[in-house]
């Protein structure tokens, strides 16, 4: 039986300043928020953005549970599914991420994220993943249609892809109903889960300035970044 050993909040630490890197091959200018309607989406922060063409990514953080020695467990639970269902649909892309870690110890800057593209879930069930905390390597590799591993590349592709300009006035619209999309889950009258989303302003072309800006060494790139 797997144990926890961290929370969702204390992978985000983790998981928020390396996703930012692989969003820099898109523009230098990104804001990473945890979204509540009365602060991001009050009437001050509305005005915000004047004027800016916005690309928004959204991250859910995926807490590694320990299986054994070195094998992790991730779970993704069908409200995610839903969740990226009502984004997608909205010009939203939205993505998982887990620290490579199985002990508390070897969650800092230098462990090694997994990622994961999230889509619609036609099963609507709960997905369990043991995942190798070395080589992040998957061991019950069945193919899964909602949940695709993706690297640094192809990250950048699917936000080019998907995601929709937006005014951040209209972004905070979409932000705001996703707490209220899957009305059948049990975290419905609380919000759920929550992702981290990324305001990425692509107003200016950043990309050929992208390689000065690096918040964090390479050595501490995700496995999937390679």
């Amino acid at each position: 039986m797997s144990s926890s050993f961290i929370n969702e909040r204390s992978a985000e630490y983790i998981l928020v300043p390396k996703f930012v890197e692989h969003l820099t091959q898109i523009s230098t200018k990104i804001t990473p928020i945890f979204f509540w309607a009365t602060r991001e989406g009050a009437t001050h922060s509305k005005s915000s953005f004047k004027d800016k063409k916005l690309l928004i990514a959204a991250m859910y953080a995926r807490r590694p549970k320990v299986y054994n020695l070195l094998d992790i467990e991730l779970k993704f639970n069908e409200e995610l599914f839903s969740r990226a269902e009502y984004l997608n649909k909205n010009g939203i892309s939205v993505f998982a991420g887990a620290p490579l870690v199985s002990r508390f110890e070897e969650l800092n800057f230098d462990a090694s994220c997994i990622w994961f593209n999230l889509k619609p879930n036609e099963k609507n069930k709960d997905i369990v993943l043991r995942v190798n905390s070395v080589d992040g390597s998957i061991y019950n590799s069945k193919s899964y249609n909602s949940l695709t591993g993706v690297s640094s590349s192809e990250i950048v592709d699917i936000i080019k892809g998907i995601s929709k300009e937006f005014t951040w006035s209209e972004a905070i619209e979409i932000i705001k109903n996703n707490k209220y999309y899957n009305i059948h889950s049990r975290w419905f009258l609380t919000g759920g889960y929550k992702p981290v989303y990324f305001i990425i302003d692509v107003s200016e072309k950043c990309g050929q300035n992208v390689q000065a800006f690096s918040p964090l060494p390479r050595s501490s790139r995700g496995i999937l970044d390679k």
